[in-house]
């Protein structure tokens, strides 16, 4: 009956809650269960550099308006809402700091080590400048002076995000050579 899967359309359609603004990922089902009955949903955007028909969404440095539209099937009847979404800018110290986490160094060393000069972030990529406390211990390439005594130093790393400069200290203890 057209008129009850109308009305069952109306009702779950009514249920359905968006956020008005998120920085997370929305969950976007492509179906409902409803009164025993399955209800496809299908999700449609224009704003595709922004939110994807999945509910993955992609922040960028400033907040964006997107509009999201849910067209509801069941047999022969559909009814369609428009959610008015805000993506919320990421912030630069936010980037800084995954991208700062994401880099991985001992704070133990024996031996020379790898530091990364590009580091890659949700689809960018990011020069890393190191810098060195003291240069006769561990120079800002990783390369390391052998030691007679452990020796603490300080390696910095600087990075440009959204034409911000952020650094983040990594405490490294270089080994005695034996």
């Amino acid at each position: 009956n057209k008129n009850n899967d109308s009305k069952i359309l109306n009702e779950l359609l009514e249920s359905i809650s968006i956020p008005t603004e998120t920085d997370k990922d929305l969950v976007l089902p492509t179906s409902y269960e409803y009164k025993g009955k399955i209800i496809t949903a299908l999700w449609k955007t224009e704003d595709t550099k922004y939110i994807s028909t999945d509910g993955t969404i992609y922040r960028d440095y400033e907040d964006n308006f997107v509009s999201l539209c849910l067209t509801l099937v069941l047999n022969e009847s559909q009814i369609t809402k428009y959610f008015d979404i805000t993506i919320l800018a990421k912030k630069p110290e936010e980037v800084a700091n995954n991208i700062f986490d994401s880099i991985d160094i001992l704070d133990t060393i024996s031996d020379n080590i790898q530091l990364p000069s590009v580091v890659r972030y949700n689809n960018n990529s990011y020069k890393v400048n190191w810098e060195s406390s003291d240069p006769s211990i561990i120079s800002s390439l990783g390369e390391i002076t052998y030691v007679d005594y452990d020796r603490n130093c300080v390696l910095t790393a600087a990075i440009s995000v959204n034409k911000q400069i952020y650094s983040r200290d990594y405490n490294i203890k270089v080994s005695a050579f034996n």
